[in-house]
């Protein structure tokens, strides 16, 4: 008997546009003002919404001199300020962290939720 693949398998292109449609998604279905998948050095992975503020928020993210679990507060950037939740993405090791800005606390927390479940399936 032969088997059958039930799940495709993904390349590079394929994560990186699946991680491109789970940021959007969240971001849309908030409404928040962006979302932003970066890594620890500030590199964006994934973004939507508001180009600048995700840029600004990443760099953020960098800057922070402690590897934090998360964050709710507001990242003051050089033109704007804006309200964030932040949290780290559990992916083998990888300092990998999913930012939703601005709509309110409730929305941000389950927006984040919600990317950061599909970060972490989607790069297990």
């Amino acid at each position: 008997m032969e088997r059958v693949a039930t799940q495709p398998i993904a390349s590079g292109d394929n994560i990186t546009q699946a991680l491109r449609y789970l940021v959007e998604a969240a971001c849309s279905a908030g409404p928040l003002d962006g979302m932003v998948l970066a890594d620890r050095e500030g590199l964006v992975l994934a973004a939507a919404g508001d180009r600048d503020a995700c840029a600004e928020v990443a760099q953020r993210v960098a800057s922070m001199a402690i590897e934090l679990a998360t964050f709710r507060g507001r990242v003051i950037g050089a033109e704007a300020a804006w309200p964030v939740a932040i949290r780290r993405a559990s992916v083998a090791g990888m300092g990998l962290y999913v930012a939703a800005i601005g709509g309110t606390s409730e929305v941000r927390d389950a927006q984040l939720a919600r990317a950061v479940a599909g970060v972490e399936r989607l790069l297990a």
